[in-house]
């Protein structure tokens, strides 16, 4: 799949210049933001760096996305398919109505029912 094709999977992203103003860090202070999972980056096909947009509200990180990238890292060490599941949608079984994403939940402050299904889910992966 292309650059194009995944960006349109995951939603809007920011350039490491955009990120760095919205979180008011410095380039390496963003450097151990990601690797503490503390941001989410994804590197493209000819080595860009993209940040998902739908990470920052009101200038911060969504409060819970480490423990959520953390869990979601056991079973895949793969920021793509990380960023692919935040942005895909809750499952009906799973108390969603297909309207709301992942990250949505998280955003809404649902930090235990997010960990729950991404817990799931990287056991899923890990098989």
């Amino acid at each position: 799949m292309s650059d194009v094709e995944w960006a349109r999977h995951i939603g809007k992203s920011l350039s490491t210049t955009e990120i760095c103003r919205e979180l008011d860090l410095d380039p390496i202070g963003l450097e151990v933001a990601v690797r503490w999972l503390r941001v989410l980056r994804v590197v493209t096909d000819d080595g860009r760096h993209i940040y998902p947009a739908w990470q920052i509200n009101r200038g911060a990180v969504v409060h819970g996305l480490r423990p959520v990238l953390e869990t979601l890292r056991t079973g895949a060490d793969d920021p793509w398919s990380w960023a692919l599941w935040l942005h895909s949608d809750v499952r009906d079984d799973d108390g969603g109505d297909g309207r709301r994403r992942q990250i949505d939940d998280l955003a809404a402050g649902d930090v235990a029912g997010v960990l729950r299904r991404a817990t799931r889910v990287a056991t899923d992966w890990a098989d």
